[in-house]
C-alpha cells in the first residue's frame, strides 16, 4: 500500500525528526502547482538548473524534480562551501534557473565573481527560511533575475503559498495559496481567511501528507478536521497575502 510513497524526514525543531510519509502524486501535484503558479519558469525549454542544495531536504527534492519534469539541464554542486567552488559551474553552465536560501543569496552578492558570472540567472527560487526584502532588492539590482519565494514544509510535499517578489508589495509576506491549496487560521476551533486575524496556519491540498511513519496518535493530533496544522502562527492581510508571525509548536 506504500508503493508509491515517498519517505521524507522531517527536521528536528519539533523534536525528535519523523518520518513523513509523502506520496509521488502529492509530489507531481505540487509540481503542478508551481507551474500554474510561474508558467514561464516551468514552460520554458532548455533551461538549466544550479542546484546547490541538499537532494535529502524537500526544497532539494522538488527542484531537483521540476528540472528533470521539464527536460532541463539539471547541474548539482556537491559541496558548495567556500562559494567558490561554484564559479566553475557558473562560468561553464551559465544557469538560467537558481534555487537558494537567504543567507546564500546574501553571501553570494559579496563576491566578484557572482557579480560578473550570475548574470546568466533568469528564475531564482527561495525557500527553506524567510527572505528578507533588501536582500531581494539588491539580487535583482545585480542578476536581473526576480526572486520568486516559496513558504512551505516537508509535511506538504515542499509548497504551500508562494510569493512574487516583483507584483508582491508587502513587506515580509509569505505570499499567496498555490492553486488548488487552501489556507486558513485556526483560532478558537474555528477557521477563517479574514485579514488581521492572528492563529495557526492551516492548509488543505493534494500535496499534504499521508501521516507520520509509524506514529499514528501524532498523525491524528497533527489535524484539525480535514485541515493540517502547521504548527506556524499566521495572518492574512488586506490584500490576501500571509504573513507568518510565530511558531506555536
Amino acid at each position: 500500500q506504500d508503493r508509491d510513497t515517498i519517505y521524507q524526514y522531517s527536521g528536528g525543531t519539533t523534536g525528535v525528526s519523523k518520518g513523513v510519509r509523502l506520496t509521488e502524486q502529492g509530489l507531481m501535484s505540487n509540481i503542478a502547482q508551481y507551474a500554474l503558479a510561474c508558467p514561464d519558469l516551468l514552460h520554458t525549454q532548455r533551461q538549466t538548473m544550479l542546484l546547490a542544495l541538499p537532494v535529502y531536504h524537500v526544497f532539494g527534492l522538488l527542484a531537483s524534480v521540476i528540472a528533470i519534469t521539464n527536460g532541463g539541464h539539471l547541474v548539482l554542486i556537491p559541496n558548495p562551501r567556500p562559494l567558490t567552488n561554484m564559479k566553475p559551474a557558473f562560468k561553464k553552465f551559465k544557469p538560467d534557473i537558481f534555487p537558494g536560501v537567504n543567507t546564500l543569496f546574501e553571501k553570494l552578492l559579496e563576491e566578484d565573481w557572482f557579480l560578473e558570472h550570475g548574470t546568466s540567472i533568469k528564475n531564482t527560487i527561495s525557500g527553506a527560511a524567510a527572505l528578507h526584502d533588501h536582500v531581494a532588492e539588491k539580487w535583482k539590482a545585480a542578476t536581473g533575475s526576480n526572486i520568486v519565494e516559496g513558504y512551505g514544509m516537508t509535511e506538504a510535499t515542499t509548497l504551500i503559498a508562494i510569493r512574487d517578489h516583483a507584483k508582491s508589495t508587502a513587506t515580509g509576506a509569505a505570499g499567496t495559496a498555490l492553486p488548488g491549496t487552501e489556507i486558513g487560521i485556526l483560532q478558537n476551533d474555528a477557521v477563517t481567511q479574514s485579514p488581521d486575524i492572528i492563529g495557526e496556519i492551516v492548509i488543505s491540498g493534494p500535496q499534504v501528507m499521508k501521516g507520520y511513519l509509524g506514529r499514528e496518535q501524532e498523525t491524528e493530533s497533527a489535524y484539525h478536521g480535514d485541515w493540517f496544522m502547521s504548527g506556524d502562527m499566521g495572518r492574512f492581510d488586506a490584500n490576501g497575502e500571509l504573513h507568518i508571525v510565530d511558531r506555536c509548536k
